[in-house]
């Protein structure tokens, strides 16, 4: 292939000399997003139980999240009671899941606070033993 055959190529292609910048930033495209799309992962436990809290099968649950090894939170819609004892609750499924004794702190937070204004308000805790 002579010069000139490579230089239509470039034009007609538009990435000649750009490859490689654009191979980097869809990298870093792409690892930002496996970053976001997978959470921090303290064991298979902590794994097992968000999915749970995730999955439907708590109706009152919207989302849930390990913010720590020892912090899990759920977030529910404020419907102006006290969460205490759902919170309670949630250690009790917890526990099925081998945090017994493990001093897990559940928080329920209200879910469209946080995503209306990114704060994490309480509307109930409970400390597991």
């Amino acid at each position: 292939m002579d010069n000139m055959s490579r230089i239509a190529i470039r034009r007609r292609t538009g990435f000649s000399g750009h490859l490689p910048l654009i191979i980097l930033i869809l990298g870093l495209f792409l690892s930002i997003d496996s970053v976001q799309a997978n959470p921090t992962s303290y064991s298979q436990q902590h794994d097992a139980a968000l999915r749970y809290f995730t999955s439907g099968k708590e109706p009152k649950v919207k989302d849930a999240i390990w913010t720590s090894e020892t912090i899990f939170k759920v977030g529910l819609l404020d419907n102006g009671t006290s969460r205490d004892g759902y919170a309670s609750y949630v250690c009790e499924v917890l526990y099925e899941y081998g945090f017994k004794g493990r001093s897990i702190w559940v928080q329920a937070i209200d879910i469209a606070v946080l995503k209306r204004t990114g704060k994490w308000v309480k509307l109930g805790e409970a400390r597991c033993r």
